[in-house]
């Protein structure tokens, strides 16, 4: 079994609920071990589109990096996600692999650690929520030393809109067993 993070994003919909089906669904296939609180994020890239919203899954697993990458693009088909030529269109839900253990990964179709973790503040704030002390494993700092560094002229907007312990309590009453 191995420890990953995978970040959860979504601009469509009913984006809580894109959110929690997400997580349902990954659950299937690997254990959940924490979820962080789900954050309002401005779009980057391509801002003429309806924010974001964003979190982080800690989950232990057996599957492969490459199996896990595709539970991640099959679980994005089911629900609904099209993919365009042009990049950072809005979407329905987006699942992006962060860390899989301490694990570098660098391939055309994978990259692990995600490449632009360190400035993405819906992707640091999250993480660090649930993995402060988590060691990038190629720029060797902890989640909350990537935090403190972010760039100043990242004007991304990030905003807490769900608690931590409401999305927990979601999945306890369903009975899906965390940690």
């Amino acid at each position: 079994m191995v420890i990953a993070y995978i970040s959860l994003g979504t601009n469509l919909y009913k984006k809580y609920e894109n959110i929690k089906n997400a997580i349902a669904y990954i659950a299937k296939s690997c254990k959940i071990l924490d979820i962080s609180s789900i954050y309002l994020t401005s779009p980057l890239e391509n801002t003429k589109q309806p924010y974001f919203y964003n979190c982080v899954v800690k989950i232990d697993t057996n599957l492969t990096p490459f199996s896990l990458l595709k539970l991640a693009k099959d679980i994005e088909k089911l629900m609904g996600r099209t993919y365009e030529k042009e990049r950072y269109q809005p979407r329905i839900i987006d699942i992006d692999i962060l860390f899989y253990g301490r694990k570098i990964i660098n391939t055309k179709n994978l990259k692990i650690p995600h490449p632009k973790i360190q400035n993405r503040k819906f992707v640091i704030y999250p993480m660090e929520e649930i993995a402060k002390n988590f060691i990038h494993p190629t720029l060797h700092k902890k989640v909350f030393t990537l935090r403190l560094q972010l760039r100043k002229d990242i004007s991304q907007y990030i905003k807490l809109v769900i608690p931590r312990k409401n999305i927990l309590n979601y999945f306890k009453k369903l009975k899906l067993k965390l940690n």
